[in-house]
C-alpha cells in the first residue's frame, strides 16, 4: 500500500486556516501573525500538532519509570510542552513566510465542529467512553487508596471528562437535529 504523502490542503487544526489566495496559513495567537505552510513544512507541522500527545506520553512515562506522582507527571508536562511550544515558535515558525494583512475567518464553536464532522454513532460512543471514564477514574483512586493531591486529582480529571460528555452530548443533539 501507498503510503499517502500530505499536502498542505490536507491539514487541519486550530489554528490552521485555508485561504484560497495565499494557501495554507498558520495564525499565531500570540503574536497576531500569520504564516504560510509550504510543502516542506508539513512534516515539520505533523510533529508540531502532535506534541501534546508526545508530552502526556513522555510525562506519565517519567511517572510510572520513577514511580512519581500525579503533581510531578502534571508538572513534568507542564515544562515538556512549554518547552516544545517554545522550540517549535522560535525555530519553525518564526522561520516561515509571512503572510502579510491576513484575518482569520470565523469558525464554528466546538459543539457544531464536532456535530457536523462525527457520526451519531461515534458522539454516542465517545458519550459513554467519557461517563465510564468519569466513573472509573475516581473508583481507582479509592481503590488503590490514593490520597491528597493525587485524589483530588483524580476528581478534577473526572470532572473534566464529565464536561467532555456533556459537549459531546450537545454535539450529537445537534448532529441529530442536522441529519433530519
Amino acid at each position: 500500500m501507498a503510503k499517502k504523502i500530505l499536502k498542505p490542503k490536507d491539514l487541519v487544526g486550530l489554528f490552521i486556516y485555508q485561504d484560497p489566495k495565499k494557501g495554507t496559513i498558520f495564525y499565531d495567537i500570540l503574536t497576531r501573525r500569520s504564516f504560510i505552510i509550504t510543502n516542506s513544512d508539513v512534516k515539520t507541522y505533523m510533529i508540531y500538532s502532535s506534541m501534546f500527545y508526545f508530552c502526556i506520553l513522555a510525562a506519565f512515562g517519567i511517572m510510572s519509570l520513577f514511580s512519581l506522582g500525579f503533581v510531578d507527571a502534571l508538572i513534568i508536562f507542564v515544562v515538556l510542552y512549554i518547552l516544545s511550544m517554545l522550540a517549535f515558535r522560535f525555530f519553525f515558525f518564526y522561520k516561515l513566510i509571512e503572510a502579510e494583512d491576513y484575518t482569520p475567518l470565523k469558525r464554528d464553536d466546538i459543539i457544531t465542529s464536532m456535530a457536523k464532522n462525527y457520526s451519531v454513532q461515534r458522539l454516542g460512543l465517545l458519550i459513554v467512553l467519557l461517563l465510564l471514564l468519569s466513573v472509573m477514574m475516581p473508583l481507582y483512586a479509592r481503590n488503590i487508596q490514593m490520597t491528597g493531591i493525587n485524589l483530588y486529582g483524580s476528581y478534577v480529571l473526572s470532572g473534566l471528562t464529565i464536561i467532555g460528555a456533556i459537549i459531546s452530548l450537545l454535539a450529537l443533539l445537534k448532529a441529530r437535529n442536522i441529519d433530519k
